[in-house]
């Protein structure tokens, strides 16, 4: 499988998530998509308080506890920061069936910045700078930069809402995109 394989399956594994868990508005509730997959999510402190960790985690860690997988997030970074780790870990518990690979890294990355940062919803509000994409997503500095550059890749191509799963994500959030003004 080539990395646009890999890109397609972390895209279309947001869509289905933001579509599943009734988005319709930014910064998209991570709390609802975890649920809408029965996914918990977690802290660090939490995860050792009840005995599910021992010692410290770098980011993110993701484990089943019974029949639920939970992300179990390292909360020491910024708001934004944080969103973008559970996120992923989201992603991890939807796109790996066993073990974590690089491919499935990846995708998880993608997952991320989909489901945080949808660049339908990004372009509907004619958004196209990393300080906006960061206050109306609630993500980090660091990540608005990295999507408000795609998102140009985009606008250049006029490459919005060609995929069914895209359209349906534009049109739950249509009533937020007219009510919102940036």
């Amino acid at each position: 499988m080539d990395s646009y394989e890999f890109y397609k399956k972390g895209r279309d594994a947001a869509w289905k998530a933001l579509i599943k868990s009734g988005a319709s508005s930014l910064p998209v509730s991570l709390d609802k998509v975890a649920a809408a997959y029965k996914i918990d999510i977690i802290s660090a402190k939490k995860a050792k308080e009840k005995g599910l960790i021992n010692g410290n985690i770098n980011d993110l860690k993701v484990i089943s506890v019974g029949e639920t997988r939970t992300v179990i997030v390292d909360e020491r970074g910024s708001r934004g920061e944080t969103r973008f780790l559970m996120a992923k870990g989201i992603g991890l518990c939807l796109l790996a069936k066993d073990r974590i690979s690089r491919e499935i890294e990846y995708e998880a990355v993608v997952f991320a910045r989909d489901l945080l940062m949808p660049a339908t919803v990004l372009a509907g509000l004619g958004v196209r700078n990393a300080s906006d994409i960061e206050m109306i997503c609630g993500v980090s500095e660091k990540a608005a930069e990295k999507r408000a550059k795609r998102l140009e890749e985009l606008y250049k191509r006029n490459r919005f809402n060609e995929h069914p799963l895209e359209r349906t994500v534009r049109k739950n959030f249509e009533k937020f995109i007219i009510n919102t003004v940036i």
